[in-house]
């Protein structure tokens, strides 16, 4: 194990009993700290992600459940993602999501309907203090960010949309999307997705998606940015994040992939789709040691001491 984790456990340990513990659903991820953030091109492709440790990356075989209880095959639908996360001044929460799926669904126009073709749902609840935050009022969409994402955008251009406008029905709340929804491209999120084959649409076979983004996100959202509270990350904080994987080639969320523990196979007790109670725990871990540039990756974990740091949080953190 390298020395720069063995000093920053008993840190997160504290952390995570000092901070609001509301949520804790006794699965635990861990959140590496990007290296170098200048280093880092959103554009889809994953070669600047060379000092990410892979034991800490999500696989929908190891890490997700089918919520539905269908049987999910690997040559039907297969995803890898990893998330990782900036400290001021850049101070972003990074991702690159593989996905190979043997049929895409994509022939839904209209945004609030997204959930109707395959998408992926990324739920935030960034400073961990649980609650709704389905959208149902304006509450509910501070207390979370939630989006639904899906490839070839329509003429609104939106692939990263704010999923609680669907129940608010307020457009101003898109300010913290790729695109707002009156056609204004922000700086919240920095996004770019690609699909192979390159002329992929509705219906065609055996398709290969990346998702690459990095984005600013929020403790407390408002109908404007200027109204938001900035989340700031830190090594050693806990913090919420949700992913949702979903498949809906033969019907309506045929496949539907929600976080799970790889090791004893527990599944989130709650539901994070809407309640900030049912999230999964991730601990940052620090880069101390890293160099500006180029990183080595002085956040890797060995595989060998994988399970152990895994079995001790486990205990640790109930």
């Amino acid at each position: 194990m390298k020395k720069s984790i063995l000093l920053l456990l008993p840190c997160a340990l504290a952390l995570a009993f000092s901070g609001p513990a509301l949520a804790h659903t006794g699965l635990e991820f861990f959140l590496q700290e990007v290296p170098d953030p200048d280093a880092m091109t959103m554009d889809g492709d994953d070669s600047d992600w060379g000092w990410f440790d892979n034991d800490l990356a999500l696989d929908s075989a190891l890490d997700f459940h089918e919520r539905n209880d269908n049987v999910l095959e690997a040559d039907d639908y297969a995803a890898t993602l990893r998330l990782a996360y900036s400290r001021p001044p850049d101070n972003r929460l990074y991702f690159f999501f593989r996905i190979q799926d043997d049929s895409l669904r994509r022939q839904e126009p209209d945004l609030k309907r997204m959930w109707h073709d395959d998408f992926t749902q990324f739920n935030l609840d960034n400073d961990h203090s649980g609650g709704p935050g389905l959208g149902a009022n304006l509450d509910e969409a501070s207390n979370h960010q939630r989006y639904h994402m899906r490839i070839l955008p329509g003429p609104d251009g939106v692939a990263a949309f704010n999923s609680q406008i669907e129940v608010l029905g307020d457009e101003n709340l898109s300010w913290n999307q790729d695109v707002d929804l009156f056609g204004n491209a922000t700086d919240i999120w920095e996004l770019a997705w690609t699909v192979t084959p390159s002329d992929a649409q509705h219906g065609t076979l055996d398709i290969e998606v990346t998702w690459e983004a990095r984005l600013k996100t929020y403790d407390a959202v408002g109908l404007s940015e200027s109204e938001s509270v900035r989340h700031v990350y830190e090594a050693g904080q806990v913090t919420h994040i949700g992913p949702r994987l979903v498949d809906s080639d033969g019907s309506l969320y045929q496949h539907d992939l929600w976080l799970k523990d790889r090791f004893t196979g527990a599944e989130n007790p709650l539901t994070y789709d809407t309640q900030g109670d049912g999230f999964p725990d991730w601990i940052l871990i620090g880069c101390e040691d890293c160099p500006n540039a180029g990183g080595s990756g002085a956040t890797a974990v060995e595989s060998s001491s994988w399970g152990r740091i895994k079995g001790h949080l486990n205990n640790q953190l109930r």
